[in-house]
């Protein structure tokens, strides 16, 4: 689309939904996604398509008050001056649901994925419905992934089309028939909030067998009948090939049964069917699924990282060393220097490390300090952690927190994003971050000190690098740890690695 056309660059076509094309656009000079609409949709050629535009203009405007952070946040709506027509601009996510159920069709998902995954999906429609806003829309398509196998519901705002447009045809309900209850194949259709419960009980069991929702044929020839007399059949019979695909004791199976009830007054509303989710996260099998999945990657982790470490020890050339540095046994003390511009969070995770409650607003003035101690692998380690100020305002100070430590290397540091919690600001995509941090060949994690998230395995992360280099940086002699140093690295080098993860 030409600017003069849009007040948009248009970077890249995205994908097809039942409404409309969507795109990859720069907007005020950020990226967000666009959904330009169907022509179908309102005809041009309809006396009433500028009223109705302006009345599906008006309704967006009400989306845009909406936030949650388990629902994609509507940005702004454009009337383009070519077409005269709206387009959607919305908060740009990572691939869909569906794609990301392809990756790998024949291996189930970690089971506290398919259920944090659930729960989000759940906590969007409970608060969709709370403000009087039917999905009538809900499959893998319109579900988007976010950083941490979390999702957002998308396009729950489509539907006002209809509700707009009295000359568009209501027979069927827009969307995927697969996901569709029976009440919406009645003459006329019915649209309540169990429509969408009915939607998540068939993504429900696409999640744990990832496999699409293929069902039979509603309507079956009845035996020793007259050709055309049929019965209706039940939803979770046309279902059943994939629903025997599930464990009987899998605890989402009896949630997605529940769901797929042919009648809405069997269906649960979608505070309760949170609720029950929740309530799966204090069993056993959510916490070793979740247990397993950490170990399992951070054991994957370690691996590339001592590859990664061995590389650089090969090609590196040892001219000399310094003397040795001598350690107790099994004592050791690392400087820990948090970094980073001033509002990000630094102090306020900090603190929520050290065990003390979250403030909203932590101001550091200059340099603040804390001690804590840790274990790691039967070693005892004394962290110093440095805590600075915005570092935009106080690169002198670097050399106070430099001092006293040695140089070992490459120090090992930990990209952190921070504030999650606060997903309808977020300035940097996690695909962004990652990225970064693969290019330095360093860590990420997403954080929120508000929440308490992964605040923890952020710092054992760090820890965790540093102790990982011990084959290549420290000698373990009796009744001492010995730490080799190189000399090769110039005192250019020393200024600039100032960051996080040094050795005192």
């Amino acid at each position: 689309m030409a600017s003069s056309r849009a007040p948009y660059e248009e970077v890249k076509k995205l994908g097809v939904g039942s409404y409309g094309e969507v795109y990859l656009i720069k907007y005020h000079k950020k990226e967000y996604a666009a959904k330009v609409l169907h022509r179908l949709l309102l005809d041009p050629h309809d006396p009433g398509t500028a009223t109705y535009t302006d009345r599906f203009k008006a309704e967006c405007e009400r989306l845009k008050s909406l936030s949650h952070d388990c629902v994609v946040k509507y940005v702004q709506t454009i009337i383009r001056s070519d077409t005269n027509f709206p387009v959607l601009i919305m908060e740009l996510c990572g691939e869909s649901l569906t794609t990301f159920l392809e990756h790998s069709p024949t291996k189930p998902l970690p089971y506290h994925v398919e259920l944090n995954i659930s729960i989000d999906v759940g906590r969007a429609l409970e608060y969709l419905h709370e403000n009087s806003i039917i999905h009538r829309d809900l499959s893998s398509n319109n579900v988007l992934m976010v950083a941490g196998n979390r999702v957002k519901v998308s396009d729950f705002g489509m539907s006002k089309l209809d509700s707009v447009n009295p000359n568009r045809s209501l027979t069927i309900c827009p969307g995927n028939v697969n996901y569709m209850s029976p009440q919406t194949f009645s003459n006329p259709p019915q649209y309540t909030t169990k429509l969408d419960i009915f939607s998540f009980g068939v993504l429900s069991v696409q999640i744990v067998t990832r496999q699409e929702p293929n069902p039979t044929d509603r309507h079956q020839p009845i035996p020793h009948q007259s050709p055309g007399v049929c019965r209706e059949v039940p939803e979770v019979e046309r279902r059943a090939a994939q629903l025997e695909t599930i464990a009987d004791d899998h605890p989402l199976k009896p949630v997605s049964l529940k769901c797929l009830t042919d009648e809405e007054e069997g269906r649960p509303t979608a505070a309760s069917l949170v609720q029950t989710l929740k309530s799966l996260r204090g069993e056993e099998k959510y916490t070793q699924s979740y247990e397993k999945e950490l170990h399992r990657s951070h054991a994957h982790k370690e691996r590339e990282r001592e590859k990664r470490m061995e590389k650089r020890h090969r090609s590196r050339h040892r001219s000399r060393r310094h003397p040795r540095v001598q350690l107790l046994p099994n004592e050791i003390k690392l400087k820990l220097l948090v970094v980073g511009q001033s509002g990000v969070g630094k102090t306020c995770a900090l603190r929520v490390y050290n065990g003390e409650e979250f403030a909203s607003q932590v101001y550091t003035v200059g340099m603040d300090f804390c001690t804590k101690t840790v274990q790691h692998n039967n070693h005892s380690i004394t962290l110093d952690i440095w805590d600075s100020a915005g570092q935009e305002k106080y690169n002198a100070l670097t050399k106070a927190y430099f001092r006293g430590a040695q140089n070992v290397g490459d120090a090992e540091m930990v990209l952190v994003g921070n504030k999650t919690d606060l997903q309808d600001r977020r300035q940097v995509r996690d695909m962004d971050g990652r990225n970064l941090a693969q290019e330095h060949n360093i860590s990420f994690i997403e954080t929120s000190a508000l929440r308490n998230e992964n605040i923890e395995e952020a710092f054992s992360m760090l820890v965790g690098n540093i102790m990982t280099k011990q084959p290549h940086t420290m000698r373990a002699t009796s009744p001492s740890i010995t730490l080799d140093i190189d000399e090769d690295e110039d005192e250019e080098r020393e200024k600039r690695s100032c960051c996080l993860g040094r050795r005192h």
